[in-house]
């Protein structure tokens, strides 16, 4: 399972994220950041019965590189029976996360999701139409 910076999809690019996997399991354990030009790897695991789902990225608003911006996923902690979202700065894999959110509810591990500009979210007939906050109070 891998991601790329969508800005950069159908063309030349640097870095590419990847999961690990619980030997013997379909779990994912953590991230990889590959730099595909120099051949380097860095890596951040969630810990001991913590597993992720593919990871989305999202960029920053005005990016200065293409790994400025966040790897966004939820995990699930199997210890405590709970789930987070978790965003990573994709610039600095090994640092871990830099916003945890924790969720209301344990959610399944390996669920997907993607990552959509609001930009791009205010202009869809669900936002016009069905929102019921407006874009001002979120």
């Amino acid at each position: 399972l891998g991601v790329i910076n969508q800005a950069v999809a159908g063309c030349p690019h640097r870095f590419a994220y990847s999961c690990t996997l619980k030997p013997g399991w379909f779990l994912l354990t953590g991230f990889v950041k590959h730099d595909v030009v120099d051949g380097t790897s860095s890596s951040y695991e969630f810990g001991s019965n913590r597993f992720c789902s593919e990871p989305a990225f999202a960029p920053r608003n005005n990016p200065k590189s293409e790994d400025d911006g966040y790897l966004v996923t939820f995990v699930t902690d199997m210890n405590n029976k709970t789930s987070e979202f978790v965003m990573i700065d994709a610039r600095d894999v090994e640092a871990g996360p830099v916003c945890r959110l924790k969720l209301p509810h344990r959610i399944s591990s390996g669920t997907h999701a993607c990552w959509c500009p609001r930009r791009l979210l205010e202009k869809s007939a669900y936002w016009k139409t069905k929102r019921k906050t407006t874009p001002s109070k979120l």
